[in-house]
């Protein structure tokens, strides 16, 4: 995972692993690794509301690859990234839907 975190975060990349490590299960993934090498932490949607996302749109089209690599799975993980946002935003049930 860290040349993965270093290839889309650059010198970020160290904000993203304190996030994960601050976490009940660091490095959990949201995604199974694939043989694209396609996968998404849960510390990944942590770090994009960081930096003020707003959306579970806006984690998985903007803020990581992954509607672009596969749709299906991103519009499967898209009730868990907003339950994760809601979480960290103090969002209401209906708001995460």
């Amino acid at each position: 995972d860290a040349r993965r975190l270093t290839a889309r975060y650059g010198d970020r990349a160290p904000d993203v692993v304190r996030l994960a490590a601050k976490g009940p299960a660091p490095f959990a993934p949201l995604t199974p690794p694939d043989q694209r090498g396609l996968r998404v932490l849960e510390a990944e949607v942590e770090f994009a509301v960081s930096e003020y996302a707003c959306t579970a749109l806006d984690v998985l089209v903007r803020r990581t690859p992954l509607a672009t690599i596969d749709y299906y799975q991103a519009r499967a993980l898209a009730p868990k990234v907003g339950e994760l946002m809601g979480e960290r935003l103090c969002w209401a049930l209906t708001k995460q839907s």
